[in-house]
């Protein structure tokens, strides 16, 4: 049996003994860089951009970009795969379900849980009934990811048929590059923002648009182990386009004197090649890979628990973040990104890997909120 055929056969479960790993890896790295994201994100609005600080942070932010990307390519490599049977009753009963009660029960966590930080912090705050209502219905800024799983969910059964022909899925990716990745990249630019968009805009081609491109890009990329020269180039594309985010961004934020996020856009180019790039890289080096029993179940168990860990990361955060606000006046060292972004993820990442290693073991709860 070819690799090919090997990895479309192999059950994500296990159910053949040789669970793929090099997926539950990309999961693992990929909510990893999540929570550097977030980590960062608060350093990078509240620093002077002309400082070695702020740059950091904006290198790091440049860094993890591939982060929800790769968690869509991810699903699409098995959402879409024809040798798996996803019927409307499983699609809707089972994972859209799935996400609606986390998305219901999370965001009424965080509503709570920010109004008891903002008393601890000392803020005068009152929620009304509605109040609450309304801030559940919004949800936590992380929580946008759900619903636009939920629409890919929808979406599946269109998109498995497109997939059932080589050429009219290469046609889809075409058409998600030019008219999503392309344009909103270019869109940065005034005059083509100005004189093209509204034009292009018009044609409505809608069918390829947001984040559906990613979701076939990752079928498209799991069904063919490509060349080497083909791995190596996307590889390299992927770095240089990390490097260009890092570049662009820090320079116009230097100039402009104000942070701000002109290179970090997920439906772009740049977002793109990064996230083909680390997916190509880490299927090509991890495969192959046969791990021991211990390093393979903590793989397949932190590959399991990453949907959680997303989903509850923000909460130990905000509290590490209030603890650190008393540990910069003893450890000044903690006030400079570089040290303590990467510690305070590692942190962070740990206690919400804890935190689902105990609700997984909750019935109901494992079922419907991680």
């Amino acid at each position: 049996m070819t690799n090919k055929t090997r990895a479309m056969k192999s059950d994500t479960n296990g159910n053949d003994g040789q669970r793929e790993i090099w997926p539950d890896i990309i999961r693992i790295v990929a909510v990893f860089a999540v929570i550097v994201l977030h980590t960062g994100v608060e350093h990078f609005y509240r620093i002077d951009t002309r400082t070695a600080a702020w740059q950091i942070c904006n290198l790091y932010e440049s860094l993890v970009r591939f982060c929800v990307p790769v968690f869509l390519m991810v699903s699409g490599r098995f959402l879409l795969d024809p040798a798996r049977e996803y019927t409307l009753k499983k699609l809707y009963g089972v994972k859209i379900l799935r996400l609606a009660t986390a998305y219901l029960f999370w965001s009424a966590f965080y509503v709570m849980a920010d109004h008891w930080f903002a008393l601890k912090y000392g803020a005068d705050v009152k929620l009304s009934c509605s109040g609450f209502f309304r801030e559940v219905v919004a949800g936590k800024y992380h929580l946008w990811f759900l619903p636009v799983m939920a629409g890919l969910y929808m979406v599946t059964p269109v998109l498995r048929h497109i997939v059932g022909s080589e050429r009219v899925t290469v046609y889809f990716l075409a058409l998600s590059l030019v008219f999503v990745f392309a344009v909103n990249t270019l869109d940065v630019i005034p005059f083509f923002h100005d004189t093209f968009t509204p034009e292009i805009n018009r044609l409505q081609v809608k069918l390829a648009a947001g984040f559906s491109g990613y979701f076939v890009l990752g079928f498209w990329l799991a069904r063919h182990r490509l060349k080497p020269a083909a791995r190596k180039g996307i590889c390299l594309a992927g770095l240089l386009a990390v490097l260009a985010t890092a570049v662009i961004n820090g320079v116009i934020g230097y100039r402009l004197h104000r942070p701000g996020e002109w290179m970090f856009g997920t439906l772009t180019l740049n977002t793109l090649l990064a996230s083909a790039a680390f997916f190509v890289f880490c299927q090509d080096r991890f495969q192959d890979w046969r791990p021991s029993p211990g390093p393979r179940k903590l793989i397949a168990m932190l590959g399991k628990w990453s949907f959680g860990i997303y989903l509850v990361h923000l909460f130990f955060l905000a509290a590490l973040n209030y603890i650190l606000i008393r540990l910069d006046v003893y450890f000044p060292v903690y006030s400079y990104p570089l040290v303590s972004l990467p510690i305070t993820s590692a942190v962070v990442f740990s206690a919400s890997a804890v935190s689902v290693f105990v609700l997984d073991r909750i019935p109901i709860l494992n079922k419907y909120i991680i």
